[in-house]
């Protein structure tokens, strides 16, 4: 069994173009596309403090072009 250690990550093989937006009662609030590929994406707004979950929405994208296998992986 291998340990998990996050931040020992494969940047060459484990980064994917990613984005992420997130919208506050319909008002995007972030909206992130970086243009390097990405292992791990987040984001913060410190003008939104103490907003329930259930009143954000987030769209995430990941794309997997010309690796698909890894897709299949990810949605298992």
């Amino acid at each position: 069994m291998h340990e998990f250690h996050p931040w020992l990550v494969d940047s060459k093989n484990l980064t994917f173009p990613m984005s992420l937006k997130l919208s506050y009662n319909g008002e995007d609030i972030i909206d992130y596309n970086p243009i390097d590929n990405q292992w791990w994406i987040t984001g913060f707004n410190p003008e939104y403090k103490d907003v329930a979950a259930g009143e954000l929405t987030v769209i995430f994208t990941v794309d997997f072009t010309g690796r698909e296998s890894m897709y299949y992986d990810f949605i298992k």
